[in-house]
């Protein structure tokens, strides 16, 4: 596990000019002068957490404050360093519950079951397809083949990138080669 000031350091360490050079943490300990991370064993950290003696005291709200400021510089990190992946996909989508509304997930991985990316969307059509087919390839390049399965509105959408781009993505439409991203969102619906 990275301790709080590995990760302290690693932020700060980006040479890009970007807003993680500028993290405000405390530089040693917290509020009460003493370490952040200290030397205990985990199972004394275990019970002091269960105690509600963690030695840290933050606010809710400044929590949500941290994760609506830095999500997205996080994300953008992410994907600098994920890995590439495979040049055949499979897409899909599901439904899902979000805060008791409706909403589509929109998913694709390659081959071998690697997450490609996925998206949160209102409605299920070409349009929401397509958003989802062009921020995958702008984060994953250009694939070879999608597979699909009897979703009218993905094909639509692969159709329509490839008259616009110019490109030659293969489509198939196989349902059983799709149960690699089926099995994976499987404990997600309804």
């Amino acid at each position: 596990m990275i301790s709080f000031f590995e990760q302290r350091s690693f932020l700060k360490g980006r040479d890009d000019g970007g807003e993680l050079q500028r993290c405000t943490f405390p530089p040693r300990g917290n509020s009460h002068g003493g370490p952040l991370v200290s030397g205990v064993s985990a199972e004394h950290a275990a019970r002091r957490r269960a105690d509600g003696r963690t030695g840290v005291k933050v606010d809710h709200s400044t929590i949500n404050r941290w994760v609506v400021k830095y999500s997205p510089q996080f994300e953008q990190e992410f994907h600098r360093r994920k890995r590439p992946v495979s040049v055949s996909w499979r897409m899909d989508e599901t439904y899902i519950r979000v805060k008791s509304e409706w909403k589509y997930l929109y998913r694709a991985v390659d081959k071998y079951g690697k997450t490609i990316d996925f998206v949160l969307t209102e409605k299920r059509d070409s349009k929401a397809a397509l958003k989802f087919l062009e921020k995958a390839i702008c984060r994953n390049g250009l694939p070879q083949k999608i597979t699909i399965d009897g979703s009218d509105a993905n094909a639509a959408a692969i159709k329509s990138y490839n008259e616009y781009h110019g490109t030659e993505i293969m489509i198939r439409q196989v349902k059983y080669l799709n149960n690699i991203v089926e099995q994976d969102h499987r404990g997600l619906s309804g």
